[in-house]
């Protein structure tokens, strides 16, 4: 055959993350022409989310000259995400004189992260090569990925219960993410020497460049914790990424040294920056210009 040697491996990975925030906050609004002043105790906010994720990996060594190493392989893997908040506040009205009226408990569902999955099919391979009798080694991997993303609707709220009262479809309940599809090709690949200049002296030289298709929640994260709204984007691009460096290392019984040079060079970076959603402050997630990372180390 043409196989030396095959492995398979499985994974599975679930998260469950439940959490119980104590805002212990009170808001005090003022009566207006339509409605009467209120004092909002906001007694609780939790957040739960499932992250199930799992896999599998096959990978194989090819049989090839002496000075030849193939490796090959494919991965497959999908990480599914559940998430869910309710805000549980105290709303007391008043009248004129600051005097309880009529007090109401409200509790508010909504989703941060839509039903959502990420799925990616994976080919890679890597193949190392000696030349000039094992004096200069080329080293040579690449994978792509195919990226399969989908969500289902989400609106907010998703229900209010007052007083112990259940509505599904309160008044104000609007479509935050709408059902989508996306698609994204993401790949890499790394090219790099290894040259012997003496038994105790080596020159490398290394590049690769990578692509990298932005996560869930990047894509449509929506948290809100009754200050500044951190938004996720449908519509992000993928970042890219160029990295090279050298570097000379000699190795000796009295002295070990290492001098390396490299720059790293990035395009369309997600990060979040500072704006508005519905009139509120947000951080929402953008694209940003390009980067570069440029330096030298020696040990």
């Amino acid at each position: 055959g043409i196989i030396s040697a095959l492995s398979a491996k499985v994974f599975i990975q679930n998260i469950f993350r439940d959490v119980k925030v104590i805002p212990n906050t009170v808001v005090y609004v003022p009566k207006t022409a339509t409605s009467p002043a209120k004092r909002i105790n906001n007694l609780s906010i939790e957040p739960d989310g499932s992250h199930y994720s799992g896999g599998a990996v096959i990978q194989a060594n090819f049989i090839t000259k002496s000075n030849n190493k193939l490796i090959g392989g494919f991965d497959l893997w999908r990480r599914k995400l559940t998430t869910s908040r309710e805000q549980t506040q105290k709303i007391e009205i008043l009248d004129s004189n600051n005097n309880v009226v009529t007090t109401n408990i409200v509790q508010t569902g909504d989703v941060p992260i839509p039903d959502s999955k990420f799925t990616s099919f994976g080919i890679l391979a890597q193949d190392e090569i000696s030349f000039m009798r094992d004096r200069l080694f080329l080293d040579i991997s690449a994978r792509a990925d195919g990226i399969f993303i989908s969500n289902e609707q989400s609106v907010s709220p998703l229900y209010v219960i007052t007083n112990g009262v259940r509505n599904n479809s309160p008044a104000n309940q609007k479509v935050l993410w709408a059902a989508s599809e996306d698609n994204d090709i993401s790949w890499s690949f790394n090219t790099g020497a290894n040259y012997k200049l003496s038994d105790k002296l080596n020159y490398s030289l290394n590049f690769s460049a990578a692509f990298r298709s932005p996560s869930l929640e990047e894509r449509f994260q929506y948290i809100d914790l009754g200050s500044v709204v951190r938004l996720g984007n449908p519509f992000l691009d993928p970042e890219t990424g160029y990295f090279i460096s050298t570097a000379l290392k000699y190795w000796s019984n009295d002295l070990n040294l290492s001098l390396e040079l490299y720059s790293n060079y990035l395009n369309d970076l997600v990060t979040e920056i500072p704006g508005t959603y519905e009139s509120r402050p947000a951080l929402i997630k953008t694209n940003i210009s390009s980067a570069r990372l440029a330096g030298f180390d020696a040990e």
